[in-house]
Order: structure tokens, then C-alpha cells, then sequence
């Protein structure tokens, strides 16, 4: 190979290795690139990838079938069966006795007449009635040792004390249930996304203010550190506000594994990677207090009251299925057989078919209260069913009044914060002139920062305070749709 075609080989191969690098960096970048994602688009991926409302899903499928069962016990059933049965003997029709007697019956005669045998010399010929007799013996031995048998029945209610329209309109209300569970398992999978998305905003935006306060720390120290070394300050001065700033650095730590933990735990609810860097596009707070005014809501919409109220109907068909099971019960059957032997044609080794129709009635006489009992039971179950609806109504009915209580107190709250940051502002901002001219120590301008940090915070959190207190009350109401923030 000579030199120019080692030269471009190599350069060819140094061509690939860079383009392959290249892609390798671009990927990677992709990878590790912010998604901007907004609440919607959050709860439409924790909808979509939330396991507990699939199985809610096949529930709800599962009970549509189970009705469809309810309906056709209206129609009637068919069965078909067979059978085959060996026998190692045949079916006789006489005993041993009766055969020997018509096996020997020409004889019999013959002796009995032997008195006028002289008279009629015909006499002698009855001896050939034994071979009649043996004929007749031998057909009434039938041959059933193998039996062919296939029936085909049909039965349809008629009457069976209500039991079946309990039973359709039980399975109505199950399938009803199911759709309300799923309605309740939807919502709060969006209570959680909202309650996860939030959290990522609010420690999102406290870790903005963690490193605002390394920054006004950081610049503290530096001032500091000048004065130390014009010798306007002390070393004790000048360590404390180190030791300030390794504390701000610290928090700042906190803030950004706390935010990422939370990123973590946003993108398990949507069903993403928990490496997935997903970036809220509402990071940025602000809120318009009067959007956030609520009226007083009601349960009526709520899904798991409604599962309830269905509850207590349920026990009531309960208690109609468990009395039907004591009243009488009427039945129209019919049917068809075919079998080998033939049952109609001298049991001859043959098929043959015959059909049958009638009425089937049972009537429970004495069952020594047992069914007295159960109904008593079911009975006793659906009140039970109904203190607990009452029960759960007055609960939710409470959680609706705290729900609008702690909108009301978010909103106070951030009133306060908003006119606690100006002031700390202010404050911060006097302080820092004071400080400049050597009025106030590095103390007081620490403090100050503290205060101003500390009420960003508090306003990080009524902001919050108010989305979240926002989304629960729909969800308390049960009007918590995906469409609605």
C-alpha cells in the first residue's frame, strides 16, 4: 500500500471517529436536554401510565360483562350431553325360572294331556312348543351391555320469585359502581400530578432563591473580606460571615436535591424515566388572586358518594335475590334423546330419538329459618350500607368546608407575604446603605438578607399553597377534570 493511500485511509478512518463522537455528543445532549412540560401535559402522561386506573379501567370492562351474563339469564339455555355406558351382562325381562318354564313348555303340556294322549294322537306334536317357548325366552333377553345415549335439553324461566330482574338490576348498578371508581381513581391520579408538578415549582423556585442568597451572601463576604483587610473589621466579623456563606452554599444543596428528587418523583406519576429532566413550564409564579375566588361547593358530584348511594341500592337487590331463593319457582323444559338400543323399537340395536316437553314447579315447604334469617342479615347489611352513606356524606361535606378554608387562608397568606417581601426589600436595601457608610455591621445586613429570603419563601409557598388548596377543592367537589387547573 503506498503512503498517499495510507494517508486517506487514516484520514478516513479519523473522518469516522469524529462524525461517530459527534453523534455520541448530540445524543447525549438530547438526553440531558430540559423538556418544558406543562400541567396538562403532565396529566394527560399520568393518565395515560398510571397502572392503578387500568386495572380501574378493567373493572369497569369487567362489570359490562358481568351485566351482559345478568341479561341473558332472561333467555333460554341449551345443554347437550352424552353418554356411553359397558355392562358385562345383558338385560333380561324374565328370571331363570320363567325361562325354563317356557323352554320346557310343550313338554309341560304334553304330560299334563298324557291322560287323552290315546283320544288326540295330535297330543305328541305339542312337544315342538319348546323351541317356541326358547324363542320367546331368548327375545326378552335384551342387549344393553353397550348404551349409546345424547340428550339435548332446553330450559326457560318462567317464574323464580323476581330473582332475575334482582339479579340484572344488581348487575346495573355494579357496572355503575365500576364507573364511578374509575372516575375516582382518574381524579386522583390528577390530584397527585398537580400535587408532584406543584412541588416541583415550588422547590424550583426556592432554589433560585437559594443561590440569590449565595450570590447576595458571596458578595457580603467579598465586601467583607476588603474591609478585614483595611482593617475596618475583625477576623471574628469576617469568619462569621464565611461561616454564613458555607451555610448558604449548604442550603442552596439542599434546594437542588431536593428539586431533583422531586423531578424524580413528577416523572414516576407520568410514567417517564426518572432520569427524564422535565422542566415545569409554570416555574415562573404569579397569581392573579381573584381568578382563585371559589364559591361554596357541593358532593353531588362527587364519584365515591355516588358509588355509595348505588351501594345501599345494591343491598337491597341483595336481600330481593336471597328472598327469591325461598319462593316458588317455575321452569319450561324440553328436550331431545337419541340412544342406542332403541327404547321404542324392542330394544333392537339401533338409534332412535324421542322428544319430551313439560313443566318443572318447585315450592320450598320448611327449611327450618333459614331463609328467615338470611333476609334478616341482608336486611341489617343494607342499613349498615345506608349509615355509612350518611356517614361519608357529613365527612365530605366537612372536607369541602376545610377545602374552601384553606383557599381562603392561602389567599391571606399571600397577601402577607406579598407586603412582607417589599418591606424585607427595603430593608435590605436601607441596611446595605447603612453598611456602606459603616453605620451597621455585617450582622444586621445578614439579618436582613435572612428576613428577605425567608419571605420569598413564604411567598413561594402561598403561591403554591393556593393551586394546590385550589385542586383539592375540585377534587372535594368531584370536578376535577383534566381540562381544569
Amino acid at each position: 500500500m503506498t503512503l498517499p493511500t495510507r494517508v486517506f485511509c487514516l484520514s478516513m478512518r479519523i473522518t469516522v471517529f469524529i462524525n461517530l463522537a459527534l453523534l455520541f455528543l448530540q445524543i447525549t445532549t438530547i438526553s440531558n436536554a430540559q423538556e418544558r412540560v406543562t400541567l396538562e401535559s403532565c396529566r394527560t402522561l399520568a393518565l395515560e401510565n398510571n397502572k392503578l386506573l387500568r386495572i380501574a379501567e378493567l373493572e369497569k370492562l369487567a362489570s359490562q360483562h358481568e351485566h351482559n351474563v345478568a341479561q341473558s339469564a332472561y333467555l333460554p339455555k341449551i345443554y347437550a350431553s352424552g353418554i356411553y355406558l359397558h355392562r358385562n351382562h345383558k338385560t333380561s325381562l324374565l328370571g331363570n325360572k320363567e325361562k325354563r318354564m317356557l323352554e320346557n313348555i310343550g313338554a309341560t303340556l304334553q304330560e299334563e294331556l298324557k291322560t287323552i294322549s290315546t283320544l288326540f294322537p295330535e297330543i305328541a306334536k305339542l312337544q315342538e312348543l319348546n323351541a317356541l317357548g326358547g324363542s320367546i325366552a331368548d327375545a326378552l333377553v335384551l342387549d344393553t351391555r353397550n348404551i349409546f345415549a345424547a340428550t339435548i335439553t332446553v330450559e326457560q324461566p318462567i317464574f323464580t320469585g323476581g330473582k332475575i330482574v334482582a339479579y340484572n338490576k344488581l348487575a346495573k348498578l355494579m357496572e355503575n359502581i365500576a364507573r364511578y371508581n374509575y372516575e375516582a381513581a382518574r381524579q386522583d391520579v390528577i390530584l397527585s400530578t398537580d400535587r408532584a408538578y406543584w412541588l416541583v415549582v415550588s422547590l424550583s423556585n426556592k432554589e433560585r432563591l437559594a443561590a440569590s442568597y449565595v450570590d447576595l451572601t458571596k458578595k457580603l463576604s467579598d465586601n467583607v473580606e476588603k474591609m478585614f483587610k483595611e482593617g475596618i473589621v475583625t477576623k471574628a466579623e469576617l469568619l462569621n460571615v464565611k461561616v454564613r456563606l458555607n451555610e448558604a452554599h449548604m442550603a442552596h444543596l439542599r434546594a437542588k436535591d431536593g428539586t431533583r428528587v422531586a423531578r424524580m418523583q413528577l416523572c414516576h406519576i407520568c410514567g417517564l424515566p426518572l432520569d427524564h429532566n422535565l422542566l415545569p413550564a409554570d416555574e415562573m409564579l404569579g397569581i392573579n388572586q381573584e381568578q382563585y375566588l371559589v364559591a361554596q361547593g357541593t358532593i353531588d358530584n362527587r364519584p365515591e358518594l355516588q358509588s355509595l348511594i348505588l351501594a345501599s341500592r345494591i343491598a337491597q337487590q341483595q336481600t330481593n335475590i336471597i328472598r327469591a331463593d325461598y319462593l316458588p319457582q317455575l321452569m319450561l323444559i324440553g328436550g331431545y334423546t337419541i340412544n342406542n338400543p332403541s327404547i321404542t323399537d324392542g330394544f333392537r340395536r339401533r338409534f332412535d330419538g324421542t322428544w319430551n316437553i313439560g313443566l318443572m314447579l318447585k315450592i320450598p315447604l320448611w327449611n327450618w329459618g333459614e331463609g328467615y334469617n338470611k333476609i334478616k342479615a341482608s336486611k341489617a347489611r343494607a342499613n349498615i350500607a345506608t349509615y355509612n352513606l350518611d356517614d361519608t356524606r357529613e365527612k365530605m361535606e366537612l372536607q369541602i368546608q376545610q377545602c374552601i378554608n384553606s383557599i381562603n387562608e392561602a389567599q391571606e397568606r399571600l397577601s402577607l407575604a406579598t407586603s412582607n417581601i417589599v418591606m424585607a426589600e427595603e430593608n435590605l436595601r436601607n441596611i446595605t446603605l447603612s453598611f456602606n457608610e459603616g453605620v451597621a455591621t455585617s450582622e444586621e445586613v445578614m439579618q436582613a438578607q435572612t428576613a428577605l429570603i425567608k419571605a420569598g419563601s413564604e411567598l413561594i409557598d402561598a403561591e403554591i399553597e393556593i393551586r394546590v388548596a385550589q385542586t383539592e377543592f375540585k377534587r372535594a367537589t368531584g370536578n376535577l377534570n383534566i381540562e381544569s387547573k
